[in-house]
């Protein structure tokens, strides 16, 4: 699917990417039916981890099922900027984690119309 695939430029500098800005709109709404109103955002490495483009190559890569199933996590956060180095594994669950806590659930909802939350069957 053409929609899911990142898109090879970014806004103009200094400009909000519109994608995004709905999409945290959507992801927001349903976090907050859910009972959460203003969920946390955590970082990784000690930096903040921007869960639009976290969803967006998780799902580009067919969603946190298939990543986990095809052993991608890894490919998946030097994706996201991060070291490919000794840390890399430990960086890599973190990002599952992070996933799993604030995303898998609007995965399944918004992917698949599967309400979820908190999530029935989580991926191991």
């Amino acid at each position: 699917d053409a929609d899911m695939a990142p898109a090879e430029e970014g806004p103009p500098p200094g400009e909000a990417d519109p994608d995004a800005d709905a999409w945290l709109a959507r992801w927001r709404a349903f976090m907050a039916r859910k009972g959460v109103a203003s969920p946390k955002l955590p970082t990784i490495g000690g930096r903040p981890m921007d869960v639009f483009t976290l969803y967006r190559v998780i799902t580009a890569h067919g969603g946190l099922d298939a990543v986990i199933g095809t052993k991608q996590l890894s490919a998946v956060a030097v994706e996201l900027g991060f070291e490919r180095n000794a840390q890399l594994r430990n960086v890599s669950q973190k990002v599952k984690k992070v996933y799993l806590r604030l995303l898998y659930a609007f995965e399944c909802f918004d992917l698949r119309g599967a309400d979820v939350f908190p999530a029935a069957r989580r991926p191991k």
